[in-house]
């Protein structure tokens, strides 16, 4: 029986050991699991996070962009302006235009115009209505107006008593360019009338202009 004792003894003691180092490696394998799983977790939030400030960025790109007059929805614009020529040739003329434009909030706009055209050869008055398009390009920003380029081809319309085609360029000026918003502009601009009357010859005209813009 003494000899049997230490038997059972070791026996026991080993029993017991096994039975702990099984429950240490269940611990161990528990708090791997949690770690993963916490790993797992953070590295989530941090994919949600990264996809917010994507969002983000590209909301304030697209702000940005509309701010900066890039890109908006069609505006339509127009100029109401009077034009006074220097004589050529013993030839001058006066107009009054209205130049619609129309573009997407950036600096340049595609342009319409219609014109009552007054000319003046020697002591002959010839009226008539011209029509025409171009391009516009604005100068300055949203906030500053400083004024625009522009280049139109038109042609008279109907009945006029000069039949022509003519190829303006121009130049407005916001003489008011520190107050925003400011409507008012003077003009400088070049004007080629080709005649399509028999006795009056093409014409090269340079003039001046006051109008307004809105």
């Amino acid at each position: 029986m003494k000899k049997a004792f230490p038997a059972l003894l070791l026996t026991a003691m080993i029993a017991t050991g096994a039975s702990a180092q099984d429950k240490t490696d269940v611990t161990q394998s528990q708090t791997t699991d949690l770690a993963q799983s916490q790993t797992d977790v953070k590295q989530a939030l941090t994919d949600v996070t990264q996809s917010q400030t994507d969002m983000n960025q590209k909301y304030l790109t697209s702000d940005s962009q509309n701010q900066s007059g890039k890109w908006h929805s069609l505006k339509v614009g127009f100029d109401l302006s009077m034009t006074m020529s220097l004589q050529t040739r013993g030839m001058k003329f006066q107009s009054d235009a209205l130049d619609l434009t129309f573009g997407m909030g950036g600096r340049l706009n595609l342009l319409a115009s219609v014109e009552y055209i007054d000319a003046h050869h020697h002591h002959t008055s010839f009226e008539g209505i011209g029509l025409g398009g171009g391009l516009s390009y604005r100068f300055g920003n949203d906030n500053l107006n400083i004024g625009k380029a522009v280049f139109k081809v038109g042609s008279t319309v109907g009945n006029a008593d000069w039949k022509h085609t003519y190829y303006d360029v121009s130049f407005r000026i916001n003489p008011l360019v520190k107050k925003q918003k400011s409507p008012l502009f003077i003009g400088l601009g070049y004007r080629y009338a080709d005649s399509h009357t028999a006795g009056i010859g093409d014409r090269s005209f340079f003039y001046a202009s006051v109008g307004a813009t809105f």
